[in-house]
């Protein structure tokens, strides 16, 4: 349980806000604010080359990306705005939030939901012509909304589970005698299913004729088999 409270504590990291200027990537603004400029920049430098590609052309779009240096996985989502003091006619910027590279799984499961949060910040900003007070208080609220976000998912991940360990009360593995017809070669735990399931489950196997997954409900039980 201990080890679960650390997960949703320090799972999300900072939401990062860059721009992709004349001399390559420019921190706008971190929450929380101990990554040092120079590491930003570096991670600033790696989406520019993962999303930009030769061409150097951004456009709107969402990836994930691992930062093995920092201990993080990144979901980046880049968006360009009019502007018409540069050659493009355009500026691109990147929205990432950082997690600890452990649980990739996070962003994965919920990556429509936390690119929507990224997309809507960005267009509230955008609007803001991005003034600095504006951008602090964005990030700093969406920093907190995924740290919230975050322990609801860990949370219901955690009674998902228990209640799927609860529905399952045995695991058995039967054979078919030659002589004798199904057999239950044993069950764990021993002893958790009675006599008249256990014929049940025999009986599905002589109905079995071909390998694959098959599943039967009872009034008492409820399988899922392989045969």
């Amino acid at each position: 349980m201990e080890q679960q409270k650390s997960k949703e504590i320090d799972l999300v990291r900072h939401v990062i806000f860059l721009k992709f200027g004349h001399q390559g990537a420019e921190p706008i603004y971190c929450y929380p604010t101990e990554l040092d400029e120079e590491s930003i920049i570096n991670i600033g430098t790696k989406l520019i080359s993962v999303m930009a590609g030769e061409e150097e052309l951004i456009s709107e779009g969402v990836t994930v990306i691992p930062f093995p240096r920092f201990k993080f996985t990144g979901l980046t989502y880049s968006f360009t705005v009019p502007d018409e003091s540069v050659p493009e006619k355009s500026a691109a910027y990147f929205f990432t939030l950082m997690i600890k590279e452990k649980n990739p799984e996070f962003l994965f499961q919920n990556i429509d939901h936390l690119t929507e949060k990224l997309r809507d910040t960005s267009q509230v900003l955008a609007k803001q012509d991005f003034k600095e007070k504006e951008v602090k208080i964005e990030t700093i609220k969406l920093y907190k909304y995924f740290v919230e976000f975050s322990k609801k998912y860990f949370e219901i991940k955690d009674r998902l589970i228990s209640e799927s360990e609860k529905s399952i009360i045995a695991g058995a593995l039967l054979y078919f005698h030659r002589k004798a017809g199904p057999i239950i070669y044993t069950v764990y735990p021993e002893k958790t299913i009675t006599e008249d399931q256990s014929k049940k489950l025999c009986k599905e196997l002589e109905i079995a004729t071909r390998e694959g997954f098959f599943s039967r409900s009872y009034p008492d039980i409820s399988h899922l088999s392989y045969y």
